[in-house]
């Protein structure tokens, strides 16, 4: 992105038919998504015949307990009910949620410290600083070409999964304990998505779980995923290194 990016620097026209393009990156790092911003950064803005002009917009949310929680709202708006909606192209959006633009890597980085901070967290007997939601984090990139302008617009998602918990390890009780339930719930649901793909059924489950009715649109079709996975290299853990891995 050569600069920032200024109003009125596209005249209205007639519009071309979008493109779609979605990808979803796992990840257990999130300063993983600034090395992706980056490549954007060379990429999307280029000297190059003819021009781009690249638009950038960042939700940011958890879902905690089955609850879709918006992690950029400004701390004294009014909390409206966050709905899961499919637009016109099959692009999964958030209904209701915070959507803010960026220019630069320092305002993306800003925004995931801003989001990461409000982010359900506890200590359990297994980890210091246990995630207690899954946090997803979405960039919908719409470049414009300025001689035709045609639009293609996609999705880039950035999805920190609540590892799966056994419960007698963990030492999860009350509170905890519904939170270990729901995430493991909802890893199930993935699990179940993720082999349906696989095996090329014609039936996805995505609509059973709202973590999968999320990343619908990043898992399937046309698609790209890249998953990485954390294991503990200790013989306690074993178990559930090979679930992961399996």
């Amino acid at each position: 992105m050569s600069g920032a990016i200024k109003p009125g620097m596209i005249k209205k026209k007639k519009k071309k038919k979008k493109k779609k393009v979605v990808a979803i990156v796992l990840v257990q790092n999130l300063a993983t998504i600034i090395v992706v911003i980056k490549f954007l950064k060379k990429v999307m803005i280029t000297g190059d015949s003819p021009p781009q002009l690249a638009l950038l917009q960042v939700y940011m949310v958890e879902l905690y307990q089955d609850t879709l929680v918006d992690l950029l709202l400004p701390k004294f708006a009014r909390r409206l009910k966050l709905d899961i909606k499919k637009d016109s192209k099959g692009m999964v959006f958030i209904e209701n949620v915070t959507v803010e633009s960026i220019t630069t890597v320092e305002e993306l980085n800003l925004i995931i410290q801003r989001g990461s901070e409000r982010r359900h967290t506890t200590e359990t007997s297994m980890n210091e600083q246990s995630s207690r939601s899954h946090l997803i984090l979405s960039i919908v990139v719409e470049s414009t070409n300025l001689q035709t302008q045609s639009i293609a617009r996609g999705k880039l998602s950035f999805v920190d999964l609540a590892g799966s918990e056994r419960v007698k390890k963990s030492g999860s009780s009350g509170s905890q304990l519904k939170e270990a339930q729901s995430i493991n719930k909802s890893l199930s649901a993935l699990g179940d998505v993720i082999s349906a793909l696989s095996t090329g059924n014609q039936h996805i489950p995505y609509r059973n779980h709202k973590l999968t009715m999320l990343m619908s649109d990043s898992l399937g079709g046309n698609a790209k995923t890249l998953m990485f996975v954390n294991i503990s290299p200790a013989e306690s853990n074993l178990d559930e290194t090979y679930n992961s891995l399996t």
